[in-house]
């Protein structure tokens, strides 16, 4: 007669904010798996090394300052390997074994909350052990400030609330890290957001008695408008600099030669908005006498 062994693993915490999903997608990165060692403490068994392997897909490489990162960006799976003396400890106390995982939750450069670990989820038996399988995503955040490198790691300690089948409770087991990297298992940064900007001739061509209008618009990532300064010039030579005013601004450039003139629009961008530019063609007629 086959032994039913399951355990159903959930999570509880706090999320870092709530927010919209982001018009731009994130910037994929590559992510390893990566397997620490925490110490749990069992009744009569003592302290028990207990090995997780983490798993993340879809990690941002790149996330725009300001911008809310919706839930489900991407996805963490987790895997706790009890030995055969552990998992026969716990079948000898409940053939179903209910898990509540407590203050399981990842940690992106030091601050919590970015992993929010699904509850359901069935352990799978392994030869003589059992491994107990987690799958989370991380919750809706939004990045604050412009940083580099910053680490998605595991927590340093979590708390195995254990029930029987009928829910009634066994013990509780404290687990704590203590050997390995800390479950260093991706790194991103937080950038500038991207700029995008519409320009306009309000007349084109013009004659050479007259000075061309540039109609420039820029919005953030996020939609809103833009603010700094706004530069027009042919190569090397600046012609005007305006500041943007709730995300427009109008360019009075100089008189210019008969022909045709590149002109490069360029947003020279601000705290949270990267810079970008823009190339407009002026054609300039001769006037008649």
């Amino acid at each position: 007669m086959s032994v039913r062994r399951s355990l159903l693993v959930s999570a509880l915490g706090a999320a870092l904010g709530a927010g919209a999903l982001a018009a731009t997608p994130l910037t994929p990165a590559s992510a390893q798996p990566a397997t620490t060692t925490y110490s749990c403490t069992f009744p009569e068994l003592d302290e028990v090394d207990v090995p997780l392997t983490v798993d993340v897909t879809n990690l941002p490489g790149r996330l725009p300052v300001a911008v809310p990162v919706p839930s489900s960006a991407w996805d963490v799976r987790a895997t706790l390997h009890l030995d055969d003396l552990t998992t026969a400890y716990l079948l000898g106390r409940s053939n179903d074994i209910i898990a509540e995982v407590d203050g399981f939750e990842a940690l992106l450069g030091g601050r919590p909350t970015v992993l929010d670990m699904a509850s359901g989820v069935e352990a799978l038996p392994v030869a003589e052990a059992l491994d107990v399988a987690m799958a989370g995503t991380n919750r809706p955040f939004t990045p604050k400030t412009l940083e580099d490198d910053l680490s998605l790691e595991l927590p340093d300690a979590f708390t195995l609330d254990l029930y029987d089948g009928e829910g009634a409770p066994l013990f509780s087991v404290e687990c704590e890290w203590w050997d390995g990297d800390l479950g260093v298992i991706g790194s991103v940064s937080v950038v500038k957001q991207s700029a995008a900007m519409t320009r306009s001739l309000l007349k084109n061509p013009v004659k050479t008695t007259r000075r061309a209008k540039v109609r420039v618009s820029v919005l953030s990532q996020t939609g809103l408008p833009a603010t700094g300064e706004v530069r027009a010039a042919i190569g090397e030579r600046t012609l005007v600099v305006r500041e943007l005013t709730d995300g427009w601004v109008t360019l009075r450039l100089p008189r210019l030669a008969a022909g045709k003139h590149r002109v490069t629009l360029s947003y020279v961008g601000s705290k949270v908005v990267d810079k970008t530019a823009r190339n407009v063609t002026v054609k300039v007629v001769r006037a008649r006498r």
